[in-house]
Parts: structure tokens; sequence; C-alpha cells
């Protein structure tokens, strides 16, 4: 599916990574670089690299946390929200045909199915990493 959608999604100059972030930022605005990377699941320094991409071609621009000075907010700048339309209805068409032969009961029943997966990849992950951290 990302594959799909990163190759709509060359013509604006966007990799799989980078419109990741830019989708992140529609939804929430101003996040910290920690968050991005934590909700991206990626590590920190690979969030840094893409927002330094992301600032040098203009998408993203870096702003003084207020708070706390030593954080960095990454917020959308004019040329990324000029390109939320064409994303989000781009993500629209695609969707729209890889599920349109399922039924609404079993678009419902696949997205419960996914979230369990995930919440259960995401627990074997945490138990594995606890694990790691106590020995």
């Amino acid at each position: 599916m990302r594959a799909a959608f990163d190759q709509r999604m060359r013509v604006t100059g966007l990799t799989g990574s980078t419109w990741r972030v830019i989708a992140s930022l529609s939804r929430q605005d101003g996040q910290t670089q920690a968050a991005l990377a934590e909700r991206l699941e990626i590590s920190r320094v690979a969030i840094g690299e893409m927002v330094d991409r992301l600032e040098r071609s203009g998408h993203v621009q870096r702003c003084a946390d207020p708070a706390d000075r030593r954080k960095w907010r990454v917020k959308l700048t004019p040329l990324s929200k000029d390109l939320l339309p064409l994303m989000f209805a781009t993500a629209d068409d695609l969707q729209a045909d890889w599920f349109r032969d399922l039924s609404a009961g079993e678009l419902s029943q696949l997205d419960s199915m996914l979230v369990r997966l995930r919440e259960r990849l995401l627990n074997i992950t945490h138990e594995t990493h606890d694990e790691e951290t106590a020995r």
C-alpha cells in the first residue's frame, strides 16, 4: 500500500518517509521531533534526518519550544499545507480501489483485526524491550 502511495507522490518530490511526517503533522502540527519519532515508530536519529530534508526542501520548519529551549517543534509550511488536499485525495482514491470488493461489514472486521494485531505486536515489542532492559 505504501509503495503504491509512494509512487503516486513522487511527482511532489516526497518519499515514503517524508510524506508520512507531513501526514502526521497534518493531524497535529507543531509536534516535537521526539513525539514524531514515537508516533511514526522510528528512531530519533531517523526523524532528525527526515526533518532536515523536509526543512531544506521548504516543507517544514523547526521552531523553538517556548516551554523548553532544548526541544524543537516541527511545523508545516504553506508548501506542505498546499500538498495536503492532493495527499488525502490520492489516499482516498487508492483506498477506494484497494477495498472496492469488500462490504462495509468486511471492512469493519478487517479494521478490527488489524487493530488487534497491531496492539499484540506492540505488546510483544514492549515485553521484549522490558526483558532486555531487565538484564
